[in-house]
């Protein structure tokens, strides 16, 4: 949803979802991009679904782009009854809508990765503590058994020292979100276009990802802070977006 554009301004040309084309309907003073279906989408493959959802959201980045930020609503979201029936719905609920358009104004949403390659700094972690020096000449001049028991006290120790630093790095990027963004969250990789998006290594561990409401004009800012972060050894930050900000719309009519 956008605010209804203004004279013959009208929106582009676009397929959606099954390459179905998409229109504007206009009430109140709000424009709904829709197209019409027979009912919520079905697929017989996630490939099916991932190409979906893109085509879905090629449509809201395009809107975004020619507009400014969109209300965006979820893939497969359906309102049964044709026209009239989402004219009568965004009566229905225009306040809520406009709300929803007046808070997210010039905000998008972006994604931040925290993820870890263990290997990349834990040698560091040894070097430089003392406790896991000390353990290692005692194994290089233990016997069998007793070398054994150290090893796992070395495990432990290098585990919880891993813990620890992956905790500051998270807090840290918290602080950075915190004074860079309106308003963030922790959030699952659960859905079906992060899974598109989402590079894969076997040495790297996630660790958290974020979603963040930004202005515009703290895109740049925000970027400059996570590079530094980056910039540690064995830590790597995948900063995605700008997004419709999905995360941070109101449900409406719910």
């Amino acid at each position: 949803m956008i605010p209804a554009p203004q004279g013959e301004n009208g929106i582009p040309e676009l397929n959606g979802v099954d390459s179905t084309g998409v229109e504007l309907i206009q009430s109140e003073g709000i424009g709904c991009i829709v197209h019409p279906c027979d009912g919520p989408y079905e697929v017989s493959t996630i490939d099916i679904l991932q190409k979906e959802i893109l085509n879905h959201q090629q449509v809201v980045d395009t809107i975004g782009e020619t507009f400014g930020t969109p209300l965006p609503v979820r893939f497969n979201t359906v309102l049964a009854g044709g026209k009239r029936r989402i004219r009568a719905w965004i009566t229905e609920n225009q306040d809520d809508i406009q709300d929803g358009l007046s808070s997210l104004v010039n905000h998008w949403e972006y994604r931040v990765q925290v993820r870890f390659n263990r290997s990349g700094y834990q040698q560091t972690l040894t070097d430089s503590d003392k406790r896991l020096q000390e353990i290692d000449a005692q194994i290089a001049a233990a016997s069998e058994g007793t070398a054994f028991m150290l090893e796992k006290k070395r495990e432990n120790r290098l585990s919880s020292l891993t813990d620890e630093r992956e905790s500051e790095i998270v807090s840290h990027v918290r602080s950075i979100l915190q004074s860079n963004s309106r308003e963030f969250q922790l959030v699952e990789e659960t859905a079906a276009l992060d899974s598109i998006s989402s590079e894969s290594s076997d040495e790297k561990q996630d660790v958290a990802k974020f979603s963040a409401l930004v202005h515009k004009t703290d895109e740049g800012s925000l970027g400059n802070a996570l590079d530094e972060v980056a910039e540690i050894q064995g830590v790597s930050i995948r900063f995605s977006g700008p997004w419709p900000p999905y995360s941070f719309a109101p449900d409406i009519g719910e």
